[in-house]
């Protein structure tokens, strides 16, 4: 039968979509891509191979490639990856994604440490949006679910996992596989390769002890210099005698101090009201004795 790379394999195939591949390991629970309108692809051919390195390419192929996570958005980025694979040597693991697919999402992060796990090691780890490559090249290679992690050699397609239900087991596999096809490879081209560190999105920081944030005090004055105008008073009671704190630097009054205030206020109120009336009492009572 027809293998990815155009070659003639032997073994049993699994023919989706008119494409020949390896037989998928894990189950049918991953996101169908069948309904997924793609993007206009360009004019290179999906018949197209990765042409052989010349002088010198292993190293150059090794040096852009390994020891990150490579990104491809389009098909001639994906031959571009595989004709790097086959100078470079070694392992690919190609992760194919959707960004709708929240299985894709869950396992991300995990994905984009294992460049700098394997670090040193014969390796090159690649996430492929399955979207933006095309209906063509998803045909020619048998992707109609993700994730999908697939296991290249010699642009030879080795092994496919698709992730099922259980995302926890989703990574332990994709480790086990990778260890189970390193295993006897040389690694001694890769073994100088400098990790190149994922971008990771920024922490805010966190807040320092003794470190006063102007806005919360700005708006903490706002709010003291409202409750510093609101006064109450009552019939007879002298302006200064209100409810609010009169210190900007103290403690605002609670509902059952600002109530007692104003309950002795307004017993102050009525004590003046009858010294006032028990006064002009005495007074008419002086009068009528001296008539």
């Amino acid at each position: 039968s027809r293998g990815i790379a155009g070659k003639t394999t032997a073994g049993p195939f699994d023919s989706t979509g008119g494409a020949a591949r390896p037989p998928q390991s894990g189950n049918s629970h991953g996101t169908d891509l069948n309904f997924v309108s793609s993007p206009t692809v360009g004019e290179a051919s999906v018949q197209d191979k990765p042409a052989a390195a010349g002088e010198g390419g292993q190293q150059r192929a090794i040096e852009e490639y390994a020891g990150r996570l490579v990104h491809i958005n389009s098909e001639a980025d994906w031959h571009s990856l595989q004709a790097a694979h086959k100078a470079a040597g070694g392992l690919l693991v190609a992760e194919f994604r959707a960004q709708f697919c929240r299985k894709c999402m869950a396992i991300e992060l995990k994905y984009k440490k294992l460049p700098a796990k394997y670090q040193g090691r014969a390796v090159i780890f690649a996430e492929i949006d399955a979207q933006s490559v095309g209906a063509p090249l998803r045909r020619e290679l048998g992707i109609d679910r993700v994730p999908l992690f697939t296991f290249w050699s010699n642009c030879e397609m080795l092994d496919t996992y698709l992730s099922g239900k259980d995302i926890g087991q989703c990574m332990k596999v994709v480790n086990t596989r990778v260890d189970l096809h390193l295993d006897g490879l040389d690694d001694t081209a890769f073994a100088g390769v400098s990790l190149t560190a994922p971008e990771e999105p920024a922490e805010e920081a966190a807040p320092r002890e003794g470190v006063v944030n102007m806005d919360a005090m700005s708006a903490w004055r706002t709010a003291q210099a409202k409750t510093q105008s609101r006064v109450v008073h009552a019939p007879g009671v002298s302006h200064t005698a209100t409810i609010s704190r009169k210190d900007s630097t103290e403690r605002p009054p609670s509902v059952s101090e600002a109530a007692a205030e104003l309950r002795r206020d307004l017993e102050r109120l009525e004590a003046k009201k009858k010294g006032e009336a028990d006064g002009g009492q005495g007074k008419g009572a002086s009068a009528s004795t001296g008539g």
